[in-house]
């Protein structure tokens, strides 16, 4: 049994020298299995002297069940003699007859069934033979078991040895995998990196936009204080100058030439003109510094339109043209609107159309604004009034047609008549006024 690693060629080795050895003529191997239930049973694994014609014995029992099963649960040998002539037939080429003496042999291992080895014979088995059966199967049990041992270690180092091979395998894909990530964290480095540098580029570049932006408002705060200061020392001595000019043109005394009072009227309306460059001049300085500030009140539509009348109607009449003011019948009674800007928009926009008007007609109107020409930032107002200055003059031309104008001077040249136009909020209902949280805008437009 030496270098027999497979227990069915054991088992058939064991019977092939067992069995004549002691005068016997048949026998079955039978090891101790783990069924697919759990339970152990015991299955045929080799046989001696078994003749195809003869009785199939059975190849598998539980414990406890026939003689086989007896035996392994008692662990002990069982001895029958006298065996019936139908109870098992052993036979050669010669003949056959019935054994005799039928003896069930357990294999033991440490207290522990192994296997049983079922024997029979002609003979009766002598007590020198069942002596040597016990004390063999004690060595064959030590045998079985290291031979179960061997296998169960061959299968676990077989099972290692796929285990291995998987882990292996395993190792490999999270060897590639790790270095997947490598190349990565390599990449997320580099790119960690680069925004890095980019984050530094933008905070430079955020830092040079501050710094300029602070020298700008700084430069246009220098610049709005210049001109502010500078209005206000011109407006001293051109008020002096504008008083002593009128009262040369009243000539009250009587002493001036008509030649001397024209020019006394001429210094006087060059130096009003002069006085509201000024004005301008000072106005865009306050916008530019913050410090334009906006007195929403309510304003008679009335004596907004009289303002206006009694101001231009001398132009109008000094160049011969013709000047009208016409209020639609949905048009308010009062606004809510800053009077003074007010003014100064409406005033600009008529200068405008008087100044390029050679002849013809000079009309401004007054109406209830259409929802679908109010810009944005109007269009939440319940109530806005729209003025239109209409005129025969050169008009705007019309790739400039969109751009905005508050001074008497910008008006460029263009063929077609012109039309200026400036919004204001009104009071909804009945003349009352309502409070401004904003100033009224102007524009002007070609028409």
């Amino acid at each position: 049994m030496q270098g027999q690693r497979v227990l069915t060629t054991v088992a058939g080795v064991i019977l092939d020298d067992l069995v004549p050895l002691v005068r016997a003529q048949y026998g079955t191997f039978f090891l101790a299995t783990t069924g697919d239930d759990g339970r152990t049973q015991l299955e045929l694994i080799a046989s001696y002297g078994h003749h195809e014609h003869s009785v199939e014995p059975r190849t598998r029992f539980a414990v406890g069940q026939s003689l086989v099963g007896q035996a392994a649960r008692t662990r002990k040998p069982i001895l029958v003699t006298d065996t019936p002539p139908d109870y098992l037939k052993i036979s050669s080429s010669l003949g056959q007859a019935p054994p005799a003496t039928l003896m069930v042999l357990p294999i033991l291992f440490e207290g522990q069934t192994l296997g049983v080895i079922e024997l029979a014979a002609f003979n009766a088995f002598t007590q020198v033979h069942r002596d040597f059966l016990q004390q063999l199967t004690e060595t064959i049990g030590v045998n079985v078991n290291a031979i179960v041992a061997s296998s169960r270690t061959d299968d676990l180092l077989e099972e290692s040895q796929r285990l291995a091979a998987e882990l292996r395998a395993q190792q490999e894909e999270l060897q590639y995998s790790n270095a997947e990530l490598a190349d990565k964290a390599a990449l997320m480095a580099r790119q960690n990196h680069d925004i890095e540098i980019k984050n530094i580029e933008i905070e430079h570049a955020r830092r040079e936009i501050e710094e300029r932006a602070q020298q700008l408002a700084l430069a246009s705060k220098y610049k709005s204080e210049f001109l502010a200061n500078m209005s206000h020392e011109l407006r001293t001595p051109l008020n002096s100058l504008l008083i002593l000019a009128r009262l040369l043109s009243q000539n009250s005394a009587g002493n001036l030439s008509s030649k001397q009072v024209e020019y006394a009227t001429v210094i006087h309306s060059a130096g009003s003109d002069l006085l509201q460059l000024i004005n301008d001049i000072l106005d865009l300085s306050k916008v530019e510094a913050g410090k334009m500030a906006v007195h929403a009140e309510s304003v008679p539509v009335r004596d907004l339109l009289e303002y206006v009348q009694a101001t231009f109607r001398p132009l109008t009449l000094e160049k011969g043209l013709e000047f009208a003011i016409v209020a639609e019948s949905d048009a308010p009674t009062e606004l809510v609107t800053d009077e003074q800007r007010l003014r100064q928009v409406l005033g600009n926009l008529l200068s405008n159309a008087v100044k390029f008007t050679e002849k013809g007609r000079v009309e401004l109107r007054t109406r209830r604004a259409d929802p679908a020409e109010l810009p944005a930032a109007a269009a939440d107002r319940p109530f806005v009034v729209f003025f239109s200055v209409v005129d025969t003059g050169v008009g705007i031309a019309e790739e400039r047609i969109s751009r905005r104008s508050s001074t008497p001077s910008s008006r460029p040249t263009a063929p077609p008549a012109g039309a200026t136009a400036a919004p204001a909020s009104a009071c909804p209902s009945a003349g009352r006024s309502r409070p401004c949280s904003r100033p009224c805008s102007a524009a002007r437009s070609g028409r």
